[in-house]
């Protein structure tokens, strides 16, 4: 029987970030359009945020993103991430890729040490 040991650990993560800030303007510029829309319909107005409000909900203050622009676009608020072939490496596969090599760096190991 094999004895397993978790001897390194790694992580990839995106170096862009987007600050409570950034993300409360983006979405009430959205409220402001969307409300806009809704003073037409008869439909209550939204809510504006604060970024009070995102650390006390979720103690997040900055947040790491593969792709600022899109997601703080208040006409589209998501990333853009260009479309792959379907033979292509996807992104979750490179940074998960990335990931294991840190690890094995961690660990001091080559790819040709695991069994």
């Amino acid at each position: 029987m094999h004895r397993v040991i978790i001897s390194g650990i790694g992580v990839e993560i995106p170096e862009p970030t987007i600050t409570n800030e950034e993300l409360v303007a983006s979405f009430n510029a959205w409220v402001d359009l969307e409300n806009a829309r809704r003073q037409d319909t008869g439909e209550p107005p939204l809510p504006k945020s604060d970024s009070d409000f995102i650390v006390h909900a979720s103690g997040v203050r900055t947040r790491h993103v593969i792709e600022r622009e899109g997601i703080l676009d208040p006409t589209r608020m998501a990333p853009r991430i260009p479309a792959r072939p379907d033979d292509a490496l996807s992104l979750e596969a490179e940074f998960g890729i990335a990931s294991a090599k840190k690890a094995l760096d961690h660990a001091g190991l080559q790819p040709s040490d695991i069994d």
